[in-house]
C-alpha cells in the first residue's frame, strides 16, 4: 500500500460528520480606511462538520472571501473566536493569532498561484519540501497524488505549457498532497469556460468522496454551490443570512434577501387580508388575492408583506383554468434557453415570469393564464411593515 493510499484510507475510515472540524463564534473583521471603518464581517458564527462541504455563498462585496481568509489567517479578524481540528488558532479574548503556517490548512486560489519556473511536480511537491519530508516519500506521495488527479503524464511540464483546467488541477493536487483532512478553496473554477467549470466541478466532487476531506468553498455561482455543497452559507453583507443544505435554501429560503439571491424570483407587495389554519396567509396584490404560507409566524391582517415565488413554480395552464392563485397575463416574449423557456409576461401591468422545461414559444402580445404553486409561494413581512 502506498503512503497516498494509507492516507487516504485513514480519512475515509475516521470520519465522522458529526464532529467538528472548524468552529467560528461570534467572528467580525473591521477594516480601516482612509475614509473611515468598513466592517466586512459582522459577528459570523458556523460550524463545519468533519468530512461536508460548506459553500459560502454571496455576491461581490459581502464578506465571503474575508471570512475564508479569517480561518486561513491571511487576515486577524477584530473580535471572536476560530477553531481548526479543536485547536483555537484565533481568540480574541485570549490574545490567539496564529499565523498561516501554524494552522495546518491547504487553500485553492482562484489565480491557481502556481510557481511558473517549476514543473508540476515541483509544484505539487513544494508544501512537503518546506515542511521537512523525506525525498523518497516526496516522490511517492506526488507522484500517488497526480495519478489520481490524471496529472501523470504532465509531471514534467511547467505552469504556463498547461491550460487553465490543468492548472487547476494541479493547484488541487498541492492542497491534496500535504493536507491533513482541511482544504480551503477560494472561487477556484471563476477563471475557466462554462464546459471545463463544469466537468471540474464534478471531478472535484468525486475527488472530495474519494478523499473525504472536508471543504470550506468560496463562489458567487448558485449552480456551483448546489452542486458542491453539503450546506450552504448565504452570506449578506458580513453575516450568515441562512445556513442549511441546497434544497431548504432554495425551497424554504428564510429572508427575502436569500429568496432573491438564490434563484431568480417573482416579487409583489401586498397586505394580509386574512390568515388561515397552519401558516396560511391571504393577501391582496396588484394583481389579485394570493394565498400561501407565511414565513413569519406572527403575521397580523392589514400587515404589508413581500410576496415571492420562482419561475420554476410558475405555470402556464388551459384557458379555462380557474382556482386559488390562477391569473389572466398577456405574454410579452418568450425565450428559449436550451434546457427551458421562459415567458415574460404582465399580469395588471406588473412584470413577471414562468419557466417551463418544454413548452411552445409564444408570441408577443398573447393571452395567457398563469398559475401560481400555492405551496412554495414565500410571504415575507415587508419593510414597510407598522408597529
Amino acid at each position: 500500500m502506498t503512503i497516498m493510499e494509507n492516507r487516504i484510507d485513514m480519512q475515509d475510515g475516521g470520519r465522522d460528520r458529526g464532529e467538528s472540524m472548524v468552529s467560528i463564534r461570534n467572528l467580525t473583521k473591521v477594516f480601516q480606511t482612509r475614509h473611515g471603518e468598513v466592517t466586512a464581517l459582522k459577528d459570523v458564527s458556523a460550524e463545519v462538520r468533519r468530512g461536508e462541504v460548506l459553500v459560502l455563498l454571496g455576491p461581490s462585496g459581502c464578506g465571503k472571501t474575508t471570512l475564508l481568509r479569517c480561518i486561513a489567517g491571511l487576515e486577524f479578524p477584530t473580535a471572536g473566536l476560530v477553531e481548526v481540528h479543536g485547536r483555537t488558532v484565533y481568540c480574541s479574548e485570549q490574545g490567539i493569532a496564529l499565523p498561516p503556517n501554524k494552522r495546518n490548512l491547504a487553500m485553492v486560489f482562484q489565480s491557481y498561484a502556481l510557481w511558473p519556473h517549476m514543473t508540476l511536480a515541483e509544484n505539487v511537491a513544494y508544501p512537503l519540501k518546506v515542511s521537512g519530508t523525506p525525498k523518497e516519500e516526496i516522490a511517492e506521495r506526488v507522484n500517488a497524488v497526480l495519478a489520481t488527479c490524471g496529472l501523470g503524464h504532465l509531471a514534467g511540464n511547467f505552469p504556463g505549457q498547461l491550460s487553465g483546467g490543468q492548472q487547476q488541477r494541479v493547484a488541487l493536487a498541492r492542497a491534496l498532497v500535504a493536507n491533513d483532512g482541511l482544504i480551503l478553496f477560494d472561487e477556484p473554477l471563476s477563471n475557466l469556460d462554462a464546459k471545463v467549470r463544469e466537468r471540474l466541478r464534478d471531478e472535484l466532487t468525486e475527488m472530495q468522496q474519494q478523499f473525504g476531506f472536508t471543504a470550506i468553498y468560496v463562489t458567487h455561482d448558485q449552480v456551483e454551490a448546489a452542486a458542491l455543497a453539503d450546506r450552504i452559507a448565504v452570506m449578506e453583507v458580513g453575516r450568515a443570512a441562512q445556513i442549511g443544505d441546497p434544497q431548504s435554501i432554495f425551497n424554504e429560503p428564510m429572508t427575502p434577501y436569500v429568496a432573491d439571491f438564490v434563484g431568480c424570483s417573482n416579487e409583489l407587495e401586498g397586505t394580509v387580508t386574512a390568515i388561515g389554519t397552519g401558516s396560511q396567509v391571504e393577501c391582496t396584490t396588484p394583481i389579485g388575492t394570493i394565498c400561501g404560507p407565511g414565513v413569519d409566524g406572527d403575521l397580523r391582517v392589514g400587515e404589508p408583506v413581500k410576496i415571492m415565488f420562482r419561475p420554476e413554480h410558475t405555470r402556464l395552464v388551459d384557458p379555462g383554468a380557474t382556482g386559488q392563485n390562477v391569473f389572466r397575463a398577456t405574454i410579452d416574449r418568450s425565450i428559449f434557453l436550451g434546457s427551458h423557456v421562459e415567458n415574460i409576461m404582465h399580469v395588471a401591468d406588473h412584470r413577471l415570469s414562468a419557466r417551463s422545461m418544454k413548452g411552445a414559444m409564444l408570441g408577443g402580445g398573447e393571452a395567457a393564464v398563469l398559475r401560481i404553486d400555492p405551496s412554495v409561494i414565500r410571504i415575507f413581512r415587508d419593510g414597510r411593515a407598522r408597529d
